[in-house]
Formats: structure tokens, C-alpha cells, sequence
């Protein structure tokens, strides 16, 4: 509490395995970080998810709540996500 008697709410902005490394590899990894932010994605959609995803790492990045190494290796993993999952979809509609 502080000292005008409200709870200040300061969120976390690291997320460590306990060595000091952050360990990011795949989209479940991702989503794990966001919701240590209190972020959870689902639209319904996988694409849209993704793309949130996506917005919110950046969002994170620009907080300075995450390394660039974590966020560079974030980006490379969401789009690769976002690509697959695109020519998934053209190749449905063929």
C-alpha cells in the first residue's frame, strides 16, 4: 500500500528460469511469458492470436519489459507461426 492508503500494482518485468536466462522457443513459451503480465490471447482464430501475440510482445519490448534477445527471438518465432499458418489457410481455400 502506499502512502495515500491504495494498492499500487508494479508488474514483474522479467521472467528468469532461475539461472538468469530467459527461455523462449516455442509459441507456448511465448504465451506463458504474456500471461505472467496478465495476458491471455484467444480469439478463436488462430492467425488473429497470433498477430495479438505479436502486438503485445512489441508492446512488452516498448515497456521495456523484455530483452531484445527475448523479443528478436519472439518476433522470429511469431512470424514463422504467422506464415504457416497463412499458406495453411490459401491452401484450404484451393
Amino acid at each position: 500500500m502506499n502512502r495515500s492508503g491504495f494498492y499500487v500494482f508494479i508488474p514483474r518485468c522479467y521472467w528468469y528460469n532461475g539461472f538468469g536466462d530467459e527461455i523462449m522457443k516455442t509459441i507456448y513459451d511465448i504465451q506463458q511469458h504474456l500471461k505472467k503480465f496478465g495476458t491471455y490471447i484467444y480469439v478463436g482464430d488462430r492467425l488473429a492470436d497470433l498477430e495479438l501475440m505479436e502486438d503485445e510482445v512489441k508492446e512488452l519490448y516498448r515497456s521495456q519489459c523484455m530483452e531484445k534477445e527475448d523479443f528478436q527471438m519472439a518476433l522470429l518465432l511469431l512470424r514463422g507461426e504467422i506464415a504457416r499458418e497463412k499458406d495453411r489457410q490459401q491452401g484450404e481455400e484451393r
